[in-house]
This record gives C-alpha cells, structure tokens and sequence, in this order.
C-alpha cells in the first residue's frame, strides 16, 4: 500500500513543479485578483484623460473610451464579481493578457510612438513578477518589451521621434522591475 501511494504521489508532484510557476498560490489568489481589478480600474479610469491631453492625437477619442469603459467593466467585476479562490486558474492569465491587449490598443490609438499609454506596461511588470513563478514571469516581461516596440512596426514616428530613446530606457527597466 505505501508503495503504491508513493507511486501515485510522484507523478503530481513532479507535475505540480511544472505547473507551480504559472499558477498564483492558493493563498495569494483572492490578492491577485484584487490587484488585477485595481490595476484594470486605474487604468481605465486614468486613459480617459488622455483624450484631453495636449500632444496626443484626438481621432480615435471614442476608441480611447471604449477601450477604458473595458478596463474599468473587467476591473469593477474583478474586484466585485469574481470569487477569485473558486475561479479558474487560468483566468488570471486571461486577465493579464486583456490588460496587454488592452495596452496595446491604447498605444496605437493614442499617437503610436508619442503615446504615454506604454507606461501601463509597468502594471502589467509588477503584477507578473509579483504573483508568477520567474518562468512565468519572465515570459510576461518579455511579452510587456513586445508590446512597448510595436509601433516600429505601424508608426513612421517611431524611428525619428524620442520613440527609440523611450524603448531603449523602457526596456531594460522593465527586466530590472522585474528582477
């Protein structure tokens, strides 16, 4: 009989250690999400000011709400609704990425390259680094340098801009953040 329960425990065990970094623990779950609807919440509450701010572009101002009622909506239910113990686990990861989605459509329809919506970036970095195992965490990190480089791809601005300057400080902040 011990034989045999020793037998069945390893396997778990051995899948627990592959799956620990990716999962919140248990005790930590209802913080997580707590800190996921604040961080959501901020956000959106903060991006819809930027609509008035001089310098960025007013075209997709309506975009630039829709895209905070979103973040505001997932944060209040975050923090309201959701019963984060009994949630799924992977729910959390959703949540991280809507938030980079999220990001990257404010930084693209807020200027691109002069938009200062990269900075919800340092959000998602503390939340990563935070509630993830390094693995995880450092698959975020590098996910967050992804986003923040984007507009090399869509925006003509990017390279003669301060654009470069930003990402070049930006991103080495981020890896020490989440050190």
């Amino acid at each position: 009989m011990m034989l045999t329960e020793g037998l069945k425990s390893r396997p778990s065990t051995g899948l627990r250690r592959l799956v620990a970094p990716g999962m919140v623990a248990i005790e930590e779950r209802s913080l997580a999400g707590s800190v996921s609807g604040t961080f959501f919440a901020v956000g959106g509450i903060t991006l819809i000011p930027l609509i008035f701010v001089p310098g960025t572009p007013h075209d997709h101002w309506a975009l630039l709400i829709a895209i905070a009622l979103v973040a505001i909506a997932w944060g209040a239910a975050s923090l309201l609704l959701i019963d984060w113990e009994r949630a799924p686990r992977v729910l959390i990861h959703l949540a991280v990425m809507l938030g980079l989605g999220l990001i990257v459509a404010a930084v693209a329809s807020s200027g691109g390259a002069r938009s200062p919506a990269w900075l919800y970036l340092f959000f998602v970095v503390v939340f990563a680094t935070y509630f993830f195992g390094w693995q995880v965490a450092a698959a975020y990190l590098v996910l967050a340098i992804a986003v923040v480089t984007l507009p090399l791809l869509y925006d003509s601005r990017a390279t003669h801009d301060d654009f470069v300057g930003e990402l070049v400080i930006a991103a080495p902040a981020f890896l020490v953040l989440g050190g």
